[in-house]
């Protein structure tokens, strides 16, 4: 039986692993007749039971330790890649799982002498080396030539919105940077200095066929350096936020600066982002806080930046129109230290930029499978809000504008884009879906599908149904919310949601059954499509490896049973209608 992901976390699903010390463990040495139902008797025998005797190992931690172990030189092989950003080390780190064995550090930022990355060898010097922008970007030029960097959200190339195996991509917050790995030969081959960019936090990510990698802005940027002394007093005119679509090259995956484009955003603080695909394809979404352009100030008397940047009951959410973007840039855009941008007065007359509010200091922007549904994280709120592409295209459509902000773009009232919220506990950071289209927040552990109870799977007129299950990332017990999604055909009712689900119109998941392999011109080995990130509070993506060969990410169509301790609670309806700028979301605790 597979390991879930809370169990490898926390190991709090009890329940799962009286099922494999039964049916497993005690199979093979003998004893063990509960029937896997959890904390029963389980004999061990020989050295194994000396073992967990000396050890004072009860059965559980005996199934954990068997459910992660991969023998050394046999057949078996860990069944994920872990691909983790290392932080301030500068590396990228590829781990097994469930093994969690490091299998590889790749030295992307910093010099690496212990493996040669950046240290005598011509190569990788020479990446360090252009590493740095000293010509068109002032911060490189006046910070010297960069060995060091802040790893932290990786992306991996796509093939039609799936994981193909390719390539990832890696930012550097500190530095406003980006690399790209080679996951042939897991090397780095490629750091851009991104004109415009001082840091950026978690805004990578590649469109839908790997068009672009994108990489926006975190802190706004400095727009003139000369001007620094003044620009605090000045700051809604002094900065501004990028977002950056950088061309890939569809041979070699490196980026090419002349192909590429910026679209200038307000100067509020740019987080998480995440691409469409399907029915919202063409279209991206980046998360915002500190839309109140706070920047401290405690030790001259005002307000700390924490306190200024949580004022707001809202921050702006980013919704942007990639492919029109595409169009205009050749036609509409300035050069601003060598980059093409479009500036934001012509974003906003070409419906390329609008915002919409989301729950004060947000962190993860997730689009689901389907592309329709676009999950924020509050990390600052008690809730996940579900976005609907398809409420947002009829807002845009009829300009239903809750207002237009002090930067000229408009708002779209929050009644109107808004699918649903879950109410899931305090501090809810990313969302990711399943291969079985669940969602989870944060770290927690991920659970089968199941039937909604509106809609039978087998009725000719149901495609199938999901639950779209959502947990706190501060949670160590299993307990979550649970608001279902029923996914109809294209001739199913489009009714609104309610307690008895979400109909998703036409469209139906991209990952709803099992994919067929996808293979990829290497002499070395084939790639299979990966899933969806399966994101926890630390940056990271999971990649399957087929059992037939020893590195060929594949994708996971096993079952994982369901915690046997989380709580479900019945599904919340819309929230009622009203002034968005009246009153703040619900701030009462969740349920975890």
């Amino acid at each position: 039986m597979p390991i879930t992901r809370r169990e490898l976390i926390t190991g709090a699903a009890a329940g799962a692993g009286g099922l494999v010390i039964g049916g497993v463990t005690g199979s093979l040495i003998g004893g063990g007749d509960d029937g896997g139902g959890g904390g029963g008797e389980t004999s061990l025998s020989g050295q194994a039971a000396k073992v967990a005797e000396e050890r004072k190992l009860s059965p559980d931690d005996v199934t954990r330790a068997v459910k992660t172990f991969i023998p050394p030189g046999g057949e078996a092989k860990d069944e994920f890649f872990l691909i983790c950003s290392g932080g301030h080390s500068g590396q990228v780190i590829v781990m097994g799982v469930p093994s969690m064995r490091t299998l590889k550090v790749i030295g992307v930022f910093a010099p690496e002498p212990w493996q040669g990355h950046a240290t005598g060898a011509a190569h990788s010097n020479e990446i360090i080396s252009k590493g740095t922008d000293a010509k068109s970007k002032p911060t490189s030029a006046a910070g010297g030539n960069l060995t060091w960097g802040d790893t932290h959200h990786p992306a991996l190339s796509e093939t039609k919105g799936e994981y193909d195996g390719r390539w990832a991509y890696i930012n550097d917050r500190a530095n406003g940077r980006i690399a790209m790995i080679d996951l042939r030969d897991f090397k780095v081959k490629q750091i851009v200095d991104v004109p415009n960019l001082d840091s950026s936090h978690g805004g990578v990510f590649c469109t839908p066929n790997s068009e672009y990698v994108h990489i926006s802005t975190m802190s706004p940027t400095l727009l003139d350096p000369t001007k620094a002394e003044t620009a605090l007093a000045n700051f809604k005119d002094a900065f501004r936020g990028f977002s950056t679509f950088l061309k890939v090259d569809e041979k070699t995956g490196r980026m090419d600066l002349a192909k590429s484009f910026q679209i200038e955003l307000p100067p509020y603080t740019q987080d998480l982002a995440d691409s469409g695909k399907l029915v919202s394809d063409g279209w991206v979404f980046i998360n915002s806080y500190n839309s109140e352009m706070a920047f401290g100030g405690n030790n001259e008397g005002g307000k700390p930046l924490e306190v200024g940047a949580s004022a707001n009951d809202f921050d702006m959410m980013h919704i942007i129109n990639w492919k029109k973007a595409e169009q205009v840039v050749a036609s509409k855009a300035k050069t601003i230290n060598g980059m093409r941008v479009i500036p934001m007065d012509v974003a906003v007359s070409e419906g390329i930029l609008h915002l919409a509010p989301e729950p004060k200091s947000p962190h993860g922007v997730d689009v689901a499978p389907n592309g329709n549904y676009i999950s924020v994280g509050g990390k600052l709120d008690p809730h996940v809000t579900i976005y609907s592409m398809e409420k947002i295209k009829a807002a845009i459509e009829r300009k239903d504008y809750e207002k237009v902000d002090q930067f000229g773009v408009p708002v779209l009232k929050l009644d109107s884009v808004v699918a649903g919220r879950v109410e899931v506990g305090l501090g809810p950071l990313h969302t990711s879906t399943t291969p079985r289209d669940m969602a989870t927040s944060a770290s927690s552990s991920i659970a089968p599908s199941q039937s909604s109870p509106s809609a039978s799977p087998t009725s000719p007129e149901t495609r199938r149904s999901s639950s779209l299950t959502s947990c706190p990332s501060t949670t160590t017990s299993a307990t979550c919310a649970r608001w279902k999604v029923t996914r109809s055909r294209p001739k199913a009712s489009t009714s609104s949601p309610s307690t008895s689900g979400l109909s998703t119109g036409s469209r139906s998941s991209a990952r709803s059954s099992p994919r067929t392999s996808s293979s990829l011109t290497s002499p070395a080995r084939k790639w299979k499509s990966c899933p969806r990130p399966l994101s926890a509070s630390v940056s990271r993506t999971m990649c399957r490896q087929s059992p037939s060969t020893r590195s060929r990410p594949g994708r996971s169509t096993r079952s994982v049973p369901t915690p046997a301790r989380w709580r479900r609670i019945p599904t919340p309806s819309i929230p009622a209608a009203r002034s968005t700028s009246a009153t703040a979301p619900p701030s009462k605790p969740g349920s975890a």
